[in-house]
C-alpha cells in the first residue's frame, strides 16, 4: 500500500493531516490488494476540492468533491469511494 497525500493553496492544519491520512488509508483498506492511493486537497475559489485517485491491478478509480471546508470536502469524498466499493464487491 503506497499513500500519497498533497495539500495546495493553502496550510492544512494538524487536525486536517490527520483526517485526511486516517480517511485515505480506509479507503485504501476498501480498495483491491495492492491499491495505490494518491489525495489531493486543494483550496478553490468555489471551496476545497478533495481528488482521490485509486490505482489498483482492477483498474483506476477517481472520485473528486468541492465543499465549504476541508473536512467536509474530505468526507464527502471517502464516502463515495465507500459507496463504488460497495458496489463493486
Amino acid at each position: 500500500m503506497v499513500i500519497q497525500i498533497h495539500f495546495k493553496n493553502f496550510e492544512a492544519d494538524e487536525k486536517v493531516k490527520s483526517e485526511v491520512n486516517a480517511a485515505l488509508n480506509r479507503v485504501v483498506d476498501r480498495s483491491p490488494w495492492g491499491s495505490t492511493a494518491v489525495a489531493l486537497l486543494e483550496k478553490q475559489d468555489e471551496g476545497y476540492r478533495c481528488s482521490i485517485d485509486i490505482y489498483s491491478r482492477s483498474g483506476p478509480f477517481t472520485v473528486s468533491r468541492v465543499r465549504p471546508t476541508p473536512l467536509e470536502t474530505l468526507h464527502a469524498a471517502e464516502e463515495t469511494a465507500e459507496s463504488f466499493f460497495q458496489a463493486v464487491s
